[in-house]
């Protein structure tokens, strides 16, 4: 365990990511999945398949997004934060937001076919902005990772497809409780239980 925390270290210090809060908990008892969500910004970009290495670092996973609520949780992380949606910086690829774990397996249809989650999870739901995904028909270049939209006053939790090689500002980790964590918790509120059951 701590040979992974520091390899994640020294992978967010090389990546210059930089947590802009402590992971917020989407919970059960608000209609969440008691999943933990955390924003990185990385201020010369980052391309999606170092953004997914950052993630598991983490010890989690880029953001899987299975409902509109959810999707309303983790904009709420970034959509305040300027950096998150910086078009002036030349690294950035314009209209660019954190990057998600969506992305389309090689030999897709394109433009909108076969979209999946780095986990696995069923593509149940998309926040896609109007006219996406579309591809670059301008380059022919195919756009099968998405993010967060941020082109001007265009913010907002809608979604976009874009290289996997172009830099965007940041990404959104989603990390699980493990239960050795859950029972750490469970065991530290023991005590306080027992008190209660002998009064």
């Amino acid at each position: 365990m701590k040979a992974k925390a520091i390899w994640a270290a020294v992978f967010f210090l090389a990546m210059g990511s930089t947590s802009v809060a402590a992971p917020e908990e989407w919970k059960v008892a608000d209609g969440g999945n008691g999943h933990f969500y955390e924003a990185f910004i990385v201020p010369g970009g980052i391309d999606w398949n170092d953004a997914n290495s950052a993630a598991e670092a983490a010890g989690g996973y880029l953001a899987t997004i299975t409902s509109a609520q959810e999707n309303a949780f983790v904009f709420d992380l970034i959509d305040d934060d300027p950096v998150f949606w910086d078009d002036s910086n030349p690294n950035h690829s314009h209209g660019s937001g954190p990057w998600i774990g969506g992305f389309q397996p090689a030999g897709s249809p394109e433009p909108s076919g076969n979209w999946t989650w780095v986990t696995g999870e069923p593509w149940s739901y998309d926040a896609w902005a109007p006219g996406q995904p579309n591809d670059d028909f301008n380059s022919g270049a195919l756009q099968n990772r998405a993010h967060f939209l941020g082109y001007g006053q265009l913010i907002g939790p809608t979604w976009n497809d874009m290289q996997d090689y172009n830099l965007v500002p940041g990404y959104v980790v989603e990390l699980v409780p493990e239960p050795a964590t859950l029972f750490v918790m469970l065991a530290a509120g023991l005590p306080a239980l027992l008190k209660r059951r002998r009064s």
